[in-house]
């Protein structure tokens, strides 16, 4: 009979032992993915964050393209303009030698260029 009794009392010791391995367990699992569930919280936020300063960029890529059409726009006016000036005026005027005009008129062609060149690298920005 005391076999009995102790080898009960073996197997209640080994139960609760056995049901606080269970319960630790439990915990530490429930505890891990609460650990990620939070990880995976922070990363939605900071892709959210992204996304807006996506966003962001794109509609100024887009202001700036827009920008950069209209100042092509003016210099192809300009140029015209210098152009039938300068056709007018073949020695200059005023103090200003053809020479001049002609500098100028170079640069402002070499701007120009400059205008297409980034007009076209920003074709790849899709804009409303």
């Amino acid at each position: 009979m005391e076999e009995l009794r102790n080898s009960f009392k073996w197997l209640a010791i080994a139960t609760i032992f056995l049901y606080v391995a269970v319960v630790l367990a439990a915990t530490a699992g429930y505890l891990s993915v609460q650990h990620r569930a939070q990880e995976n919280r922070n990363l939605i936020h900071q892709v959210q964050i992204l996304a807006k300063e996506g966003q962001q960029a794109h509609e100024g890529e887009c202001v700036l393209k827009e920008d950069l059409r209209d100042r092509i726009q003016t210099s192809v006016i300009d140029i015209s303009n210098a152009e039938l000036y300068l056709a007018k005026h073949p020695d200059g005027v005023g103090g200003i030698t053809k020479t001049d005009i002609i500098t100028a008129l170079n640069v402002k062609k070499d701007l120009l260029k400059s205008q297409k060149r980034t007009l076209s690298a920003l074709s790849v920005v899709k804009c409303d």
